[in-house]
């Protein structure tokens, strides 16, 4: 766990609060994975759709997206508001990343803003 602590990175996954269980359980998985109740696991409409190609990326929503920025995964296009005792919020969820595992793309909504 050290190693887990100090040495992967901190990023961000945003997702919807009805698969909170499911991300805990099982963990993060691809759109096209099964979640906790056998059911497959969809892409969002408005998002790049599976055998797609994209960055040169085959299939791209066949991978977990996470992001090292809290602002880019709070944006509107991934993460879904959430209402409760009258205050919104939006589900993201912490992860730690090795190192080694992943690769850096540019971003896929033209319209988000650096924050």
């Amino acid at each position: 766990m050290n190693q887990v602590e100090n040495e992967w990175v901190t990023a961000w996954h945003s997702t919807n609060f009805n698969v909170l269980e499911s991300i805990a359980e099982i963990g993060l998985k691809p759109a096209g994975g099964m979640n906790k109740k056998g059911e497959e696991m969809q892409v969002c409409v408005c998002h790049i759709g599976r055998d797609k190609t994209y960055d040169n990326v085959k299939d791209w929503a066949n991978e977990i997206f996470v992001s090292p920025s809290i602002f880019y995964c709070s944006y509107d296009a991934y993460a879904k508001e959430i209402c409760c005792n009258n205050e919104q919020y939006k589900v993201l969820v912490e992860v730690k990343v090795n190192p080694y595992s992943y690769q850096d793309y540019k971003s896929t909504c033209p319209r988000y803003k650096p924050k």
